[in-house]
C-alpha cells in the first residue's frame, strides 16, 4: 500500500510583502521541496488536516488550505533508507500567521522562492522533481480546483 502524503504550497499573498507571489519551500536531507507530511493513520488523519499539521511542524507557520492542485505518485527513500511508494496529493494555501523558522529536526531552512527560480532548481537539488515540477505548472496554469473536489481514500 502507498503512502499517504499531503504536500503544501503556501504563497505569500500579502501585497505589502517584499515576498508577494512567492512560494515558501524548505530544505531537508539538503534537498528543497515544498513542504510534505504523511497522514497519520492511527488518528484518521485527513490529507487535509496533514497538510495543515505538517505545514505549521515543518516551518512555525500555520495555513489555511485554498484549493487542490492534485496528486503525484512517487517512490523515494524513507528515514531508513528504503524505497516506498506514496501517494502525495498537492494542496495551495494561504498563510495566516507564526513566525517562519525552521522548527522541525528535519527542516535545514525555510525560505520563499519565486516562481522562476523554482523553476531553475536542478533536479539532484529537489527531493521531488516530478511533485515540483507538477506542482509549478498547475500554479501557473491557474489549474487550482476547489477543495470541495478533493476525495479523501479511505483509510484501509
Amino acid at each position: 500500500m502507498a503512502a499517504r502524503v499531503a504536500c503544501t504550497l503556501a504563497v505569500e499573498e500579502n501585497r505589502n510583502s517584499a515576498f508577494f507571489g512567492n512560494v515558501l519551500m524548505i530544505q531537508e536531507y539538503g534537498k528543497w521541496n515544498f513542504v510534505t507530511e504523511h497522514a497519520e493513520d492511527v488518528d484518521r488523519e485527513t490529507y487535509k488536516e496533514a497538510a495543515v499539521r505538517g505545514f505549521m511542524e515543518e516551518t512555525g507557520l500555520k495555513v489555511e488550505l485554498t484549493g487542490y492542485l492534485g496528486a503525484v505518485d512517487t517512490v523515494y527513500q524513507n528515514k531508513v533508507g528504503e524505497d516506498e511508494m506514496a501517494t502525495i496529493m498537492i494542496f495551495a494555501a494561504r498563510i495566516l500567521r507564526g513566525e517562519r523558522g525552521k522548527s522541525d529536526d528535519t527542516t535545514e531552512s525555510v525560505k520563499y522562492r519565486a516562481i522562476k527560480d523554482i523553476e531553475g532548481i536542478s533536479e539532484s537539488d529537489l527531493r521531488f522533481p516530478k511533485l515540483v515540477q507538477f506542482a509549478i505548472q498547475r500554479l501557473k496554469n491557474g489549474k487550482i480546483r476547489p477543495l470541495d473536489e478533493v476525495e479523501e481514500i479511505p483509510h484501509i
